[in-house]
């Protein structure tokens, strides 16, 4: 079986390479997903190729054209498209550039199955029309919900949320991580598969002894680090502890929070 990945993943080397500036990057949580998830597949005798086009803006890129060249880590062919950091041409070549790679992978494979997020609309949409296309079945792999996500809850739904809303419908199968995903997003039935969890299979080797554990009690949130999610009751709350030696330790994207 061959997975197709149209998604702005790429190998650590090449994310390194792109976003030089490490108080700005992004995603990691999304790259170190998608990393499992590829391992997962290889193990079990799944080709993985991954189509990437560059996430990136004028703050965490500073390059407007990146190039990088085609590569294979840990069995994983990655191609990476031109980017172009500009952002409404950059979308529209990132559409354009997905639908053709799309189409000619699954006419060269044709027992290629295609997996995408309908949140990045550009490249998703080009996934779409290239799959169609070549007759070949689309997955949606859907962490987060277009409508609920850090930059619209509490806001006004943006234009690209809500073209992203409509996508959802267009897949043939989908990945959740809730059950209630399913609820909200599967109005026609279709077939799809719930994982609540990803384990890096690395720490299977290590020993889960109390001898090597931190020495303190730890409170660990890792959510987004906004007001949306409550982080002021949650530290109002934590500030009113009972106990000193227990820490409260906020982890994202943007870095680690300690609070004591």
């Amino acid at each position: 079986m061959k997975i197709l990945l149209m998604l702005p993943y790429c190998s650590s080397i090449t994310y390194e390479k792109v976003f030089t500036d490490i108080t700005q990057r992004t995603n990691q949580q999304f790259h170190k997903y998608y990393r499992l998830v590829t391992e997962g597949l290889i193990a079990n005798g799944v080709e993985v190729s991954v189509g990437c086009s560059f996430e990136v803006n004028n703050i965490n890129c500073p390059q407007r054209i990146i190039r990088i060249g085609d590569e294979v880590v840990e069995g994983v062919a990655f191609h990476y498209f031109i980017t172009v950091n500009l952002r409404i041409l950059g979308r529209v070549i990132k559409c354009f550039q997905s639908a053709f790679f799309t189409f000619n992978y699954c006419i060269r494979n044709r027992d290629a199955v295609v997996f995408c997020d309908p949140n990045k609309v550009a490249i998703a949409c080009g996934a779409i029309a290239g799959a169609r296309l070549a007759g070949r079945p689309v997955i949606y792999n859907l962490g987060d919900l277009p409508s609920i996500n850090t930059e619209s809850v509490g806001q006004k739904q943006t234009f690209r949320s809500k073209f992203a809303d409509r996508l959802i419908d267009k897949a043939d199968g989908y990945l959740f991580v809730t059950e209630a995903e399913n609820t909200m997003l599967n109005h026609n039935s279709k077939p799809y598969v719930v994982i609540e969890g990803i384990v890096d299979d690395k720490l299977s080797r290590l020993e889960n002894v109390f001898e090597n554990k931190y020495p303190k009690r730890v409170m660990l949130y890792t959510g987004g680090i906004v007001r949306h999610y409550g982080l002021e009751q949650l530290i109002e709350a934590f500030s009113k502890k009972l106990n000193p030696e227990v820490l409260l330790l906020a982890l994202s994207a943007w870095g680690t929070l300690v609070f004591r």
